[in-house]
């Protein structure tokens, strides 16, 4: 421990410092097996229960990044509670929210109030602190969606399809919120368990964007698989991009994985846009449950 200031009550076995630097095991018991924690704040307070307080804190072991106004660290189970203003930082995500509590152990975090979660794309993977965008929901442009489409160049109609294929979806950040979610983050065992009606939104080139909706959301990340859910007998589903396609299902399912258009669902409604040249007798209209140039494999 490295600090400006420090206190030692001998009596009392406390301590108070700041601002300070440790860098130590989490079981002073076991050295070997234990992993490394390095925490640095403006000030901490150990007050002789196995745990110890940090203001304004930053915590690492390698493998994540916690940063919070207040962290409070268990040394005999491990577990670190952050609060106010955390931001958790991982190889594949990164976090904000208001309370987070990592359980190293088990190498698992709860993220619980107003979530907002980054999933990284595949070229800029990687544990570091950066800014964590918030998400920009999707507001209803009635009369705009109305008026009859411009006819597009080719750039552009490059960039609608790329839209509604899926073998982008790794080249862009993908922002999420959501009131919980469980992140499993230890390598072999990466997945997510996402509550409290989740939205998740990719933004692209050209002011493009494909957004999703659901009541809960399952995440596998070893193989790059998200499922969207609704509630029972219940479309919550739902699918809509700025080229115009909208879809809502019992359940969504597709592959995050880079070149992977894979993607299915079950009861899906909707409609798909489909350009002037691509549909006999013109218009840009769409018809329930599918449409031209929709990538994946959609049906009941």
């Amino acid at each position: 421990m490295t600090a400006a200031n420090l206190v030692f009550d001998t009596e009392k076995d406390t301590l108070s410092a700041g601002p300070v630097l440790w860098i130590g095991k989490a079981d002073l018991q076991q050295q070997d097996s234990a992993k490394t924690w390095e925490l640095s704040a403006d000030e901490t307070d150990w007050p002789g229960d196995g745990t110890s307080v940090w203001i304004h804190g930053r915590a690492t072991d390698g493998e994540v990044i916690v940063l919070a106004d207040k962290i409070v660290h268990d040394q005999e189970t491990d577990v670190l509670t952050a609060e106010g203003n955390v931001k958790f930082f991982g190889e594949d995500v990164n976090l904000s929210c208001p309370k987070a509590v990592v359980d190293r152990k088990n190498q698992k975090a709860v993220l619980s109030g107003t979530v907002e979660m980054l999933i990284k794309p595949e070229e800029k993977k990687g544990l570091k602190e950066e800014e964590i965008p918030p998400l920009i929901p999707y507001v209803p442009e009635e009369v705009k969606a109305n008026r009859p489409l411009p006819p597009k160049s080719d750039p552009e109609r490059e960039l609608d399809d790329q839209v509604r294929s899926g073998e982008s979806i790794r080249e862009y950040p993908v922002s999420i919120i959501a009131k919980q979610i469980e992140y499993w983050y230890k390598e072999g065992d990466r997945k997510a368990f996402i509550t409290g009606s989740p939205q998740a939104r990719q933004e692209m080139t050209g002011g493009r964007w494909r957004m999703i909706w659901a009541h809960h959301a399952e995440y596998d990340g070893e193989k790059d698989w998200l499922k969207l859910l609704s509630r029972k007998e219940e479309r919550d589903a739902r699918f809509k991009n700025s080229v115009g396609d909208d879809f809502k299902a019992f359940h969504f399912e597709l592959s995050t994985k880079k070149d992977d258009d894979r993607m299915s669902g079950k009861g899906v409604q909707g409609v798909a846009q489909v350009r002037e040249e691509d549909e006999t007798g013109g218009g840009t209209g769409g018809g329930a449950g599918g449409g031209s140039g929709l990538s994946g494999r959609i049906g009941a």
